[in-house]
């Protein structure tokens, strides 16, 4: 479902809502031309009312999760509101999955990338990590304005970690950077994200540390 369609069912839905609070005032037995565009009069009022209701209720989930970003208020504001899965927010955006397909949406339920996406990771540093399955599942990166700035081309990838991510194509794995930029060769049996500027890798069958330049270096412990 795109932005525009979502946003249109949200509109149905309160003004359902808003005809059907105002049309209990009346009697359907002598409802006329007349009272039946006081009905819509009243329903218009109230929708103003639901929709003013709707703001201060996301206000105060906002500051809610301004004070404890654990806390999920914002997540379960959206879940009553679409009626779907809201994943956490990270970097003012949270994913969210309509028929099946996996999009994200800003603090005020906007949808900015595109619900098309077979699997989506939070954003990490800018970039959020999602898989196509036009053709196999295929992993690349996003940024907030739902531009592909990675292709999505790689059998595996992590979230972007002090700058740098993991990705695996053809069962060989290094690191890329955020632009897509490979950094450190495809070479590596597996490897883990970078923590304290270090990444731990297989190399022919044995783990060892590198730097972010594919240098080995002793293990930190």
């Amino acid at each position: 479902m795109n932005d525009s369609a979502m946003k249109q069912r949200l509109l149905e839905k309160d003004v359902i809502t808003a005809v059907r609070n105002a049309m209990n005032t009346f009697s359907y037995t002598f409802l006329n031309y007349s009272n039946a565009k006081e009905v819509f009069s009243l329903a218009a009022d109230r929708y103003v009312a639901i929709q003013t209701a709707e703001a201060n209720e996301l206000i105060l989930a906002k500051e809610a999760a301004k004070k404890n970003p654990e806390s999920g208020v914002l997540q379960e504001y959206f879940r009553k509101r679409l009626d779907t899965h809201i994943g956490i927010f990270s970097d003012g955006l949270a994913p969210i999955i309509i028929n099946n397909r996996w999009g994200f949406i800003d603090e005020n339920g906007r949808v900015v990338v595109e619900l098309k996406y077979f699997e989506v990771e939070p954003f990490s540093e800018g970039l959020a990590r999602v898989v196509t399955s036009e053709m196999g599942l295929k992993c690349g990166f996003v940024d907030k304005t739902g531009e592909e700035v990675v292709e999505l081309k790689y059998d595996y990838a992590e979230s972007f970690a002090e700058g740098l991510s993991v990705v695996g194509l053809n069962k060989q794995y290094g690191f890329i950077d955020k632009t897509g930029r490979v950094v450190i060769e495809l070479k590596y049996d597996d490897a883990k994200s970078f923590n304290n500027c270090l990444a731990k890798v297989k190399w022919q069958g044995k783990w060892l540390f590198i730097d972010k330049k594919g240098q080995p270096q002793d293990n930190p412990e």
